[in-house]
Formats: C-alpha cells, structure tokens, sequence
C-alpha cells in the first residue's frame, strides 16, 4: 500500500514538472517580443528593457526555465498581467466557488447515476441498459464544452429562477441551495 502510494507520488511530481516545462516551452516558442506583448505596443524602449531585465529575457531558453522551476518550487507562481495581481492569491480567492461548484457537480451526478447503474444492473441486456450505455458513451465522448451550452439552456428553459447579482432574494432563499449563486454574484 505505501509503495503504491510512494509510486503515485513520484509520477505526480514527474506530471507537474512536465507540464511546467512543456507549458514553458509553449509559451516561449510564440513568435515575437514577449516584453511589447506585456507592455504593450506605444512602450518606450526604457521601459521594454526594465522587463526584459526583471524577467530575464536576456538570458537563453534553459536558464529562464531554471529560474522559472525554481520559483515554482519555492511556491512563488509568478504574477498575472491579466489580473495585475500574484497567481496564488488569485487562485486562493476563486479556490472556494470551484470547490463548491466541482462537489455540487459530483454530488448531482452522484444522484443520478446511481439509480441508473442499479436499475441497469437490474434490468442487463435489456433496451433500457443499452441506451443507458449509449447515452453515457456519447456524454463521455463529447467535450465538455459542446455540452455546456444546451445544459445551460435546459436548466434555464426549466428552471423557474433567473440568477441576478442583483436580486437579494435569490441569493438569501436559495443560495444555501446552489452554491453557483452566490458565486455569481
């Protein structure tokens, strides 16, 4: 048991450095000048070389990718020119809706697949257990995304509440029901 815990480990830590470094290289393999892309395109020649500097653009491909592993493994995951503010504490700040929308996910898909894997362990070979089967191949089959828009538009169409940020009620009757709207709001 510890081995095999020992062995997830190991291949998660060889899974999180890998995507750091493929997610690097991707990043820097886009043609043009990374400092005009964060500065912008009216930056003074000053101002594009103190980013250059500060993010050592200088420096070759390999020795940025060092200092950028070693960032990631101090903890420090860097700075958003989206948001202007540290990716950690962003992430800290949206961690609370994901984890509430991801366990409302689980527990309402939890809701419904069991009832149908008993009643299609009941009833095997059956028509019902075979478009049980197609039906869940063609979901799994899909991506995420196709699937998003006609669900958001049946929980809409049959839904009688509307989501506003601006509709108290909503968020006081039936917030401790569906974490997504206060996480809307």
């Amino acid at each position: 048991m510890l081995t095999r815990i020992a062995t997830r480990l190991v291949w998660t830590v060889i899974t999180l450095a890998g995507t750091a470094i493929l997610t690097f290289l991707l990043v820097n393999a886009v043609p043009g000048d990374v400092a005009r892309m964060i500065a912008g395109s009216k930056a003074s020649p000053e101002v594009l070389e103190q980013i250059r500097s500060k993010y050592h653009l200088h420096d070759p491909v390999l020795k940025r990718l060092g200092f950028h592993l070693a960032r990631l493994v101090r903890g420090d995951l860097a700075h958003s020119f989206v948001t202007d503010q540290p990716v950690a504490e962003a992430i800290r700040g949206r961690f609370p809706c994901t984890a509430a929308l991801a366990s409302l996910a689980v527990f309402m898909w939890m809701l419904l697949a069991v009832p149908l894997g008993v009643f299609t362990a009941r009833y095997r070979g059956s028509w019902f257990d075979r478009s049980i089967l197609a039906a869940s191949t063609l979901s799994l089959s899909l991506p995420a995304f196709w699937l998003d828009v006609p669900m958001i538009m049946g929980t809409v169409m049959f839904s009688a509440v509307i989501v506003s940020g601006a509709n108290l009620a909503v968020d006081v009757l039936y917030g401790w029901i569906d974490p997504r709207i206060k996480c809307a709001t």
